[in-house]
């Protein structure tokens, strides 16, 4: 299943259609989708997309692995498009940090695949059990749920306050400080005595 990100409205079309003729699906969405296995960038981007490929370990290919399967005519092997790998760091204006980034998507797609084949691996975020606080107008809080969810994180709450319970039971939390309804002290400090783990949610994005 195919997802596209940071490419033109007439590529993703071109692009769409050819999987279709050999035989693959799209998730044609403007947010990551579970059912993701290879997700097609014109270059890296800290978006949802790209971060939930990562923590899911999965395929984040240059368009160039589309157009090399249209000249073949069939499915081709993946690896010689992979971001982060020998056939992307020749591509030119591409900046440090996107370099970085590219890097990351190598890391853990072989770390998923060497993980998978002795059936251990849960995704960036296994055995993590969050707790999210994010009130925002925008979608940032549902992309952060599903970056989450996209890694094997067990989300405890998606909002505060939380429970004395809730508290216990998680590993790691999440915290807008910004949000016009902050925690309050009391149930930051529950939080800090049961040892959960506090961020802000740009963690994520550095973690991986």
């Amino acid at each position: 299943v195919f997802l596209f990100s940071n490419l033109g409205m007439e590529e993703r079309e071109n692009y769409s259609q050819l999987v279709d003729t050999l035989g693959g699906s799209i998730a044609d969405t403007s947010y990551s989708d579970p059912s993701m296995t290879h997700l097609v960038v014109g270059k890296p981007m800290r978006n949802e997309k790209f971060l939930a490929a990562l923590a899911g370990g999965k395929w984040i290919l240059h368009k160039s692995y589309l157009d090399a399967c249209r000249e073949a005519g069939r499915w081709i092997p993946e690896e010689p498009h992979e971001w982060g790998g020998p056939g992307t760091y020749s591509i030119g204006n591409v900046s440090d940090n996107e370099l970085k980034m590219s890097a990351a998507a190598k890391r853990w797609r072989c770390l998923a695949t060497n993980s998978v084949s002795k059936n251990k691996w849960g995704g960036a975020f296994s055995n993590w059990k969050v707790v999210i606080h994010i009130q925002r107008k925008d979608d940032k809080g549902s992309g952060l749920r599903r970056v989450l969810e996209a890694g094997g994180a067990q989300l405890i709450a998606t909002r505060g306050p939380f429970t004395v319970a809730q508290c216990a039971t998680s590993t790691h939390a999440f915290l807008d400080v910004t949000a016009p309804t902050a925690l309050s002290a009391l149930n930051i400090s529950e939080l800090r005595a049961a040892c959960v783990k506090c961020y802000r949610p740009e963690y994520i994005a550095e973690f991986l």
